[in-house]
């Protein structure tokens, strides 16, 4: 099982990443929004089931030049613990 993998797919639209990353932690660039600051797509880089390990992927994958985001994709599960 790969706890946390590195994408190397191009952009793609939120539908599409919602429906691929499902009940995963997702690092993003190159995103897009909308005028209402809603999340159009972006660019994958990484993700993984483990929000930890993907965080700690950000330093080595994030050059700073692009609007980017880090979250989860899905619905959280009721049993998990978060802030």
């Amino acid at each position: 099982m790969r706890e946390v993998s590195r994408i190397t797919d191009c952009w793609q639209p939120m539908n599409i990443i919602e429906s691929t990353y499902d009940g995963k932690w997702v690092f993003m660039v190159d995103c897009s929004e909308n005028d209402n600051g809603t999340l159009l797509g972006g660019h994958v880089v990484v993700s993984g089931e483990s929000r930890a390990n993907v965080f700690r992927k950000i330093k080595e994958v994030n050059d700073g030049t692009s609007l980017t985001f880090f979250g989860y994709v899905g619905k959280i599960p009721e049993e998990a613990a978060y802030l």
